[in-house]
């Protein structure tokens, strides 16, 4: 991954237990307003193909294809 990741600490997960996430992954697109703009819960491709997107955006470059045509993945699997 090229873009700023976060981890919780997996002893004791402080920082999900703040925000009350229950789920993994949960991914967050916050723009430059600092609000959340895109928040997936478990596996969306939509939603990944959004913050891909977004990503781009942001860099003024083509989005990526994040998922090969031959990939077998579904659309949406809970975390």
């Amino acid at each position: 991954m090229s873009f700023p990741i976060l981890l919780d600490d997996t002893s004791t997960y402080p920082v999900s237990n703040a925000y009350g996430l229950t789920n993994v992954p949960t991914v967050f697109w916050i723009g430059t307003s600092g609000k959340i703009e895109i928040s997936s819960v478990g596996w969306s491709r939509k939603d990944y193909e959004a913050i891909g997107a977004r990503m781009a955006e942001a860099r003024n470059i083509p989005p990526a294809l994040l998922i090969q045509v031959q990939e077998k993945i579904d659309d949406f699997r809970f975390g």
